[in-house]
């Protein structure tokens, strides 16, 4: 009889890139157009935190064991850039984004 072997999954480790700004104008410029365009043409509002509309998904939706693998524990550098964000939102600057389509996601 062979042992049995515990057979863990592990979700996909992601990491948070720290907010560089850009000195190029023009390229910080075509950023900001982007994420314009595309909360303007959807109707949405910027939030910097997770928010669903009520005709989106109910409160109880929510919740962390819906999470496929678990909840996703935020590093020490993560948690740290997260924090440079938020402060920079704070002090009004806006880190730039640039909205791509994702074929899988859309």
């Amino acid at each position: 009889m062979r042992p049995r072997k515990l057979i863990l999954h592990h979700k996909k480790r992601r990491r948070l890139l720290p907010y560089a700004p850009s000195e190029e104008t023009t390229h910080r410029l075509k950023q900001m157009r982007s994420l314009a365009s595309s909360l303007t043409s959807l109707n949405m509002e910027y939030s910097d935190d997770l928010t669903y509309s009520i005709d989106m998904a109910p409160r109880s939706a929510n919740l962390s064991m819906h999470e496929k693998g678990g909840m996703q524990v935020l590093s020490k550098e993560d948690t740290e850039t997260l924090a440079y964000r938020r402060a920079m939102l704070k002090r009004g600057e806006c880190p730039p984004l640039l909205v791509i389509f994702d074929s899988c996601k859309g």
